[in-house]
């Protein structure tokens, strides 16, 4: 609750992370990505963010769907996250550091997603580009956060809306040349 101390502590870092738990905790889903948001900007975009992602019902109450984990994952990836800590564990009503591997859906998606992000790396681990498309969500109360890269001649844009239960026509428009190679 004291935020202003997190840019004297990000002197001290050569990777910076956090986490929030929005399922387990009753938040939003998109605190993860205005958390890396904000957490990039304390850190005056100079170093990594990481950040952790819940894959359990940590003390036996909600537990996040594989969908869940997915949006979780793509919106920190979208907001700059360079790393994603999965956290396993659970602490109640039994406690295991290991849930989502005992349980198909989540170990297959967790698989999915990981298999998507490799797929990807090279892409991913590109510059964005700034400037290089504009949003345009009909909806106000659905932001779209997007994230624009290029890697061989070929433009990738990701894009989430980041409001549950929210539909909205979306008008993507590319500034300059190249077709859209990837739409995660």
């Amino acid at each position: 609750r004291h935020d202003e101390h997190y840019p004297e502590y990000i002197k001290a870092a050569d990777i910076v992370s956090y986490d929030v738990y929005p399922v387990n905790s009753n938040l939003p889903l998109w605190y993860v990505g205005a958390g890396v948001r904000r957490l990039r900007g304390w850190a005056n975009f100079e170093k990594p963010v990481w950040n952790c992602i819940e894959t359990a019902s940590i003390r036996g109450n909600a537990k996040p769907s594989p969908d869940d984990i997915k949006a979780e994952v793509w919106m920190s990836i979208i907001n700059g996250s360079m790393g994603i800590v999965y956290f396993c564990h659970q602490f109640s009503p039994v406690s295991t550091d290991s849930a989502p591997l005992r349980d198909d859906e989540t170990g297959a998606a967790l698989t999915a997603i990981n298999r998507r992000i490799a797929s990807l790396a090279p892409v991913l681990n590109q510059p964005s580009v700034a400037n290089g498309v504009t949003v345009d969500s009909r909806n106000p109360d659905l932001p779209v956060e997007w994230m624009l890269k290029r890697h061989e001649e070929k433009t990738y844009l990701f894009a989430a809306g980041v409001r549950p239960d929210a539909e909205s026509e979306v008008e993507f428009n590319l500034l300059g040349r190249g077709d859209i190679e990837a739409l995660v």
